[in-house]
């Protein structure tokens, strides 16, 4: 097919000729209309996906024979149908079978070429954005780097200038650098403590909210069932069974309370400790400003390494040895460690 029938095969308004009651009568196309719509829009995603230069030839001149016919015949015939002709009824029939046959041969061999067009389309697309994406990473990191660049010459610069306190300054940056470290780390500890905490609090909810729906159950069906208001006794609902259940939800939940408390506790130790980090890492910041005398600074230096790695206890984190699996579940192990003794 050329440029100028695909394009009459896109834009040929199917509808103003076969749904067109002033010049059809009652002799419209309306069954065939389907067909005529759903090929010309086959044609065209076949045409919008490049089908010419993506398939094999043999492929391709199946499509443009196919074209070919649907628009020189099917559309050619719709186009000048006039129901003044002799056998205008016959010919109806015969354009309403004929596009309905052309549609069923020829879409079924066309799903499998759509579906290698459609994907090698989203191929495409994807390489090119994934390009833009990499162009833009590689524009951004050029100007970041310049800016550091920059900035670290004007660093080498200062340092030059100032030879007698070139290794004060070193430590100096060290510790600073440290300090923003340490206290991003809190940030981020401090956030996720505060999300374990409200999760943990949630489960707590849930724990206390069960208990005490099963209180108030017991009660309203005891105190009914003595005022004679319903014949159920709490032995009908407070089965062995329901209990087993409830206390296997119960154990579930203790043990996300107690999973979601070991978390918020580590959490919470990791921000004391990066707390500490912090303020030692700004104190040695302060004091090596100062510019103190060589052998101070290396003290200072040695001192401030070690109050800044060394472990401190700070309570958060629970023994070794302790159980970390919930209420409900630690009363089940005691009970069950019992009877086996």
């Amino acid at each position: 097919m050329n440029d100028e029938q695909k394009k009459k095969i896109e834009s040929f308004p199917v509808k103003k000729f076969a749904l067109n009651k002033d010049k059809l009568g009652s002799l419209t196309f309306d069954e065939a209309c389907e067909y005529f719509e759903s090929l010309q829009n086959l044609f065209t995603e076949l045409i919008n996906l490049d089908y010419e230069n993506k398939l094999t030839v043999d492929e391709a001149n199946n499509i443009n024979q196919q074209g070919e016919i649907f628009l020189n015949n099917h559309i050619a015939r719709l186009e000048n149908y006039d129901i003044g002709q002799d056998n205008a009824k016959q010919l109806h029939e015969q354009i309403t079978n004929e596009i309905k046959n052309l549609y069923n041969s020829f879409s079924k061999g066309q799903r499998s070429i759509l579906t290698y067009l459609r994907q090698e389309s989203d191929l495409e697309s994807k390489d090119a954005k994934d390009l833009q994406q990499a162009q833009q990473d590689i524009l951004t990191a050029k100007k970041e780097y310049k800016k550091l660049n920059e900035e670290l010459k004007t660093k080498i610069d200062e340092l030059k200038s100032k030879e007698s306190t070139v290794e004060t300054g070193h430590g100096k940056l060290a510790s600073t650098i440290l300090a923003k470290h340490f206290d991003k780390q809190c940030i981020e500890h401090d956030l996720n403590s505060k999300t374990w905490l409200k999760t943990r609090n949630n489960f707590f909810k849930l724990i206390v909210g069960l208990l005490v729906v099963n209180f108030i159950m017991y009660f309203i069906i005891f105190f009914a069932n003595k005022l004679g208001y319903i014949p159920l006794a709490t032995k009908d609902v407070f089965t062995i069974e329901y209990g087993i259940i409830k206390l296997a939800l119960l154990s579930v939940l203790s043990y996300g309370l107690a999973f979601c408390s070991k978390n918020y506790r580590i959490e919470s130790n990791l921000k004391s400790v990066n707390t500490h980090r912090k303020n030692v890492a700004q104190t040695l910041d302060d004091f090596l400003a100062t510019n103190p005398e060589a052998e101070t600074k290396s003290q200072l230096i040695k001192q401030g390494t070690e109050a800044i790695f060394k472990h401190l206890p700070l309570g958060y984190i629970a023994d070794e040895d302790s159980h970390d699996t919930g209420p409900v579940n630690e009363i089940i192990y005691k009970i069950t460690d019992t009877v086996k003794k």
